[in-house]
């Protein structure tokens, strides 16, 4: 029988707290190809999967998996192992009688989308995504014109919950766009994208991520995990009326 909702905890390692697992919670590692550590049963590294590109794609390799081989369910959605939404079933339930999606509530920047990521990553590749869409997806332009480089609204954490269909058609938006900017740069393994972050010399990056030891071009190989910040922002706000935006509830301090 089909499952009316589950959420997917993305973990890359086991928290000191532990990895909520219940009848609609279910913890996936992420990254798995890349690691020594045996963090839970499901792992993003089964079936058809990307997950050996981790460090380009961060926790969309989770989504990916679940886009490719998850059972399907009524709902379905995402969240960080110490990020987490904080509902109770019935009440996500409920929740999405009336909205089209449940999101982590959004970043409100001084500058816009665009020129953030212009001043905190590698412009270009922003560029690069932009030109992409023009081709692949025109109707989204104009609104790429007034979320991203004009808008300061910014959907962080690649965290939601959503209806099966709507989790598809994100996802798609999210990685059709993100694989033909790798094959537009002409790329062919991470350490492609590697040299890129390294060539690139932008050396910027967040304090809460540097007291966890991140260095600059590790922070900056998460390109992709960066992107879908912005392509999941475009999609929703392109999409849809009905927004439930709420705060996190954060746990821990490590990234």
């Amino acid at each position: 029988m089909e499952k009316d909702l589950m959420v997917y905890v993305l973990a890359h390692k086991m928290p000191p707290y532990g990895l909520i697992e219940d009848d609609w919670h279910k913890p996936l590692q992420v990254g798995a190809d890349l690691s020594n550590e045996d963090v839970c049963e499901l792992k993003d590294n089964t079936g058809y999967n990307i997950s050996k590109w981790n460090p380009f794609f961060c926790e969309t390799t989770g989504h990916f998996w679940i886009m490719n081989n998850a059972e399907k369910s009524d709902y379905v959605g995402v969240e960080h192992y110490r990020r987490h939404f904080g509902f109770e079933k019935q009440e996500v339930l409920d929740i999405l009688k009336e909205f089209d999606i449940i999101i982590s509530k959004p970043l409100l920047m001084t500058v816009s989308v665009e020129k953030q990521y212009e001043i905190c990553h590698i412009p270009e590749d922003i560029h690069a995504v932009e030109k992409i869409i023009n081709k692949l997806y025109p109707e989204y332009s104009d609104d790429y014109v007034r979320y991203i480089k004009h808008g300061n609204k910014l959907y962080c954490a690649n965290s939601y919950i959503t209806s099966w269909e709507i989790f598809m058609k994100m996802n798609e938006f999210v990685f059709n766009i993100l694989f033909e900017m790798w094959k537009s740069y002409g790329f062919t393994t991470i350490e492609d994208w590697h040299r890129h972050a390294l060539e690139s010399n932008k050396q910027l990056v967040p304090e809460y991520h540097v007291k966890n030891g991140c260095d600059w071009d590790t922070y900056q190989l998460r390109i992709g995990g960066a992107l879908a910040e912005r392509l999941n922002t475009l999609y929703v706000l392109h999409n849809f009326n009905n927004i439930f935006e709420v705060e996190l509830k954060t746990l821990g301090e490590s990234v």
